[in-house]
């Protein structure tokens, strides 16, 4: 019985022992598994929102950089269609390289005026978003980031929106916006499994987690009238933000409506103040890993209490029976011996088995070690290859080491070739091998150069490149030794230098056209008082007066600076057109009868018409005189005789000629060529020839002006202009003009006979002048020529003296643009009194003030500054009798 207790008790003892020693264990490994946990989800959680935080501040930057682009601002300022296709085409090229979703533009009333998206079925052109916040702090000056569903998609987006300033101003004019796409976030929440990630809305709404069920729901239960007023604001659509049924049991729990318990990790959005990156990790799951381990090691301790049992019973047999134990203790020890040399056999075996499975694992470890090296470095190698830029490996002295494919199709050697090439035969030649090393040099020191160079193929045709390097280490063939070396990125840069080219250029005609549509009314003022005293003068004297010769060259030298004036208008393409539909072949057919007078009889007129009949908008009389231009300018070139030659078709113009010329849109278009088999002219020549007042000709010879007005008037006309031209081969003008549907029937032109003299009047005249020396001398003119004239400053003088006379004026004489009031404002008011009232506006302003001044409610009875008396006599007398 004794016994029996001694055995029951140490039973007892030792599987409390065991169950007190397996409680401590799974505390201590569930305690364990919580920290761990709880640093990895604190990683993920500031992860997610450092990668959140570095993509706002970059997409932010390029919306301040798209905000500062002249196009932008031009088509804020013109709303007219060029300066919105500029504007689309720069919006297109920041979307493609930003690989965003969409770049739009809005005016300050929060109209989407030109988007990158204005072709797909749910374009934002035309939209209004003013009521959006993003819209609403960026027009007041405050570049803004918010992040919502779209009203127009209904696809949710990061929106990153910054003023546009007018031209050294602070006046916000419009806004541009760009909208990335979520799916980079939503993707790396997707990423996690064993817990649920969100990124949350100020108020709690899930913008984005790694259960796709949970968007647009609320985090944690809000009021009624703070939802109300979300769903108004359609940051998050019409989603009626149910509640996810999370509640937060302290600062870092939550449970749900099952009754699941999370650990709560949150990490705000720097750059969106409010936001937050939530990450919940599930308890019971940390519990279950916890308590696995220990059900694993189960087994072994149920064998150590086993033995120990076994141990104590065999004890307590031992004190209680020792005779037993003595009489079999040879039995036992040769029981023993035998079990010790089978166990050592067993052992012996177990080890050279567990050694040999050992070599089998390492073995195999190795082989997939190396099929995976070589696989890194084929995936490596395909991307080496196939990158679109032109990758260089170079030692410290400068040799080629290795290249990729894109530099060898580039430059037109093979590898053996490449390296091993002498220094002139791939760097231009403004470039020498020590202005090389001098950069590897610099690379060594830790620094990164980046800069623009001049390389050169194996055919000998040079191109830039931008040129990047970076310092790296070469590992040696054997593995064991690492060396300095230089990594080189080429980029070919030809295409955008052709671009660059082509803005600088833009630019330059942009600024001379500011300069002459600014200087362009008063200068036309001022030849009008010369022209029109000048005409008074030669009528003062007598036919035989020696003084009319002066009078004369004052006349001529005046029409000579009007037409100066004009042809800056022109080039600038601020002067007046009239564009009517017409078919070109007519223009053609038209101007070559003049043309064949104008280039002489040694040189030969070829004109070669399709028979497509192409019908185009256009104003004849300008297009007359770019192709009297061009006539004069082959004259010019070929001294000895030759041949000219113009011809019409029409023309398909793709991306791949916009991205061979730098310019031009797709479409169809009316070709009109002009050639010539003149001297030609060099590169140098072909990329100036359209800068006002740049001539080859002697001085005295010709005012560098005759090219620049047909460029002017193919621009205004919205059409491209192309020469292509060598040394002693001649050139060749290449126009291309919009195609119009050939339904649109061409309106014949009446030009009507102009009367020899002048006719005046007797009526009363109301003239309208803010310029004193110009009024005068259109006043004396009238009177000159029997009308009753009252002469007023300004608008606003211009309509108190109508009221005073309406009775008696029958027709007015305005300037358009005028101090206090518009010419136009005077004529609107004058006929709410007297609506039979006549009138002739008068004008030495360009082209587009004129339009913003209301141009064609007027232009039929406009009269362009300077003009002689007779043409403004002969206005008035038409008009009266109309």
């Amino acid at each position: 019985m004794k016994i029996r207790l001694i055995i029951l008790i140490l039973s007892l003892l030792s599987f409390l022992s065991t169950g007190l020693g397996g409680y401590l264990y799974y505390a201590t490994l569930q305690e364990s598994y919580q920290h761990q946990a709880h640093a990895a989800a604190d990683l993920r959680t500031r992860i997610l929102a450092s990668h959140m935080d570095s993509s706002l501040s970059e997409y932010q930057k390029a919306a301040r950089a798209m905000a500062s682009l002249v196009r932008l601002k031009t088509a804020l300022l013109r709303d007219d269609m060029g300066s919105l296709e500029k504007a689309n085409e720069m919006l297109d090229q920041f979307r493609a390289a930003l690989e965003v979703e969409v770049c739009y533009l809005m005016d300050s009333e929060g109209n989407a005026i030109a988007s990158s998206n204005r072709h797909d079925a749910d374009s934002f052109v035309g939209k209004n978003y003013r009521f959006r916040p993003y819209f609403q702090q960026a027009v007041q000056g405050i570049p803004s980031t918010y992040m919502a569903l779209g009203v127009t998609s209904n696809r949710p987006g990061f929106y990153f929106s910054h003023p546009v300033y007018k031209e050294n101003s602070l006046v916000v004019s419009g806004v541009v916006v760009i909208k990335a796409s979520v799916n980079a976030i939503q993707n790396e929440v997707e990423q996690i499994v064993d817990g649920v990630a969100v990124l949350a809305a100020p108020e709690g709404v899930i913008f984005a987690a790694s259960q796709p069920d949970l968007l647009y729901q609320t985090l944690w239960e809000i009021p009624i009238s703070k939802k109300t007023a979300i769903i108004a604001s359609q940051q998050f659509g019409n989603s009626p933000l149910t509640w996810t049924g999370m509640t937060k049991t302290d600062p870092q729990h939550a449970s749900n409506r099952a009754g699941t318990s999370y650990m709560i990790h949150t990490m705000e959005v720097a750059r969106a103040p409010g936001w937050q990156v939530l990450y919940f990790h599930n308890l019971d799951v940390l519990s279950q890993k916890a308590y696995l381990p220990l059900l694993k090691a189960s087994g072994l301790i149920i064998i150590v209490i086993t033995v120990f049992t076994g141990l104590a019973v065999y004890f307590l047999y031992r004190v209680a029976s020792r005779d037993i134990v003595r009489r079999r203790q040879a039995e036992k020890a040769l029981a023993e011996a035998h079990a010790n040399l089978a166990r050592r056999v067993e052992e012996r075996t177990a080890d050279l088995k567990e050694t040999n499975e050992q070599l089998n694992a390492e073995i195999a470890g190795r082989k997939r070690s190396e099929e995976a090296l070589l696989a890194a470095k084929e995936h490596l190698q395909a991307i080496y290859d196939a990158s679109p830029d032109m990758i260089f490996l170079h030692s410290a002295d400068g040799q080629i080491l290795d290249v990729n494919q894109n530099a060898l199709a580039t430059f037109g050697y093979s590898l053996e070739e490449m390296k091993d090439p002498q220094p002139s035969d791939i760097i231009g030649k403004i470039h020498t091998r020590e202005m090389t090393l001098e950069k590897i040099e610099l690379t060594l020191q830790g620094q990164t150069p980046h800069f623009e160079w001049q390389a050169k193929k194996k055919s000998g045709e040079e191109f830039p490149v931008e040129v990047c390097l970076s310092r790296l280490e070469l590992v040696s063939t054997d593995g064991n030794a690492k060396k300095p070396g230089v990594l080189a990125i080429l980029r070919d840069i030809t295409e955008r230098k052709k671009i660059e080219e082509h803005l600088r250029h833009s630019q330059k005609i942009e600024a001379v056209g500011k300069l002459a549509g600014g200087i362009a009314h008063d200068f036309n003022n001022i030849l009008m008082a010369i022209m029109g005293y000048g005409e008074l003068l030669r009528i003062k004297l007598p036919a035989d007066s020696s003084l009319r010769e002066f009078v004369d060259q004052i006349l001529v030298s005046s029409e000579r600076a009007a037409r100066l004036t004009q042809g800056l208008l022109a080039f600038s393409r601020k002067q007046v057109i009239d564009p009517k539909l017409v078919a070109l072949n007519e223009i053609v057919t038209t101007i070559s009868k003049m043309l064949a007078r104008i280039i002489g009889e040694d040189i030969e007129l070829l004109t070669t018409l399709t028979p497509q009949e192409p019908i185009v908008m256009l104003d004849s009389n300008k297009m007359e005189q770019a192709l009297l231009n061009l006539a004069t300018n082959a004259r010019d070139a070929m001294p000895d005789g030759g041949r000219f030659s113009l011809e019409t078709g029409t023309a398909v113009l793709d991306e791949a000629f916009s991205q061979a010329h730098g310019y031009g849109r797709p479409g169809q278009f009316a070709l009109l060529t002009a050639t010539d088999t003149g001297i030609g002219m060099d590169e140098s020549t072909r990329e100036r020839i359209f800068e006002p007042f740049y001539t080859t000709k002697d001085v005295g010879k010709g005012t560098g002006l005759g090219l620049a007005i047909v460029y002017g008037i193919v621009k205004q006309h919205s059409g491209y202009i192309d020469v292509s031209s060598e040394p002693g081969r001649g050139t060749t003008f290449r126009i291309y003009l919009p195609l119009q549907p050939t339904a649109d029937k061409p309106v014949a032109e009446q030009k009507q006979e102009e009367s020899e003299a002048a006719v005046g009047g007797t009526e009363t005249v109301l003239l309208a002048e803010d310029d004193l020396p110009l009024r005068t001398l259109l006043s004396a003119t009238l009177k000159s020529h029997g009308y009753n004239v009252v002469e007023a400053m300004d608008g606003a003088d211009a309509l108190q003296k109508f009221l005073q006379h309406r009775d008696t004026v029958q027709i007015l004489i305005l300037d358009v643009v005028m101090p206090k009031m518009t010419g136009l404002d005077v004529w609107e008011e004058a006929r709410k009194t007297k609506p039979v009232i006549k009138v002739v506006f008068m004008s030495g302003y360009s082209e587009d003030i004129l339009q913003k001044k209301g141009k064609s409610e007027f232009a039929a009875n406009l009269v362009m500054k300077p003009v002689s008396q007779s043409a403004l006599l002969k206005k008035i007398r038409e008009i009266l009798d109309s």
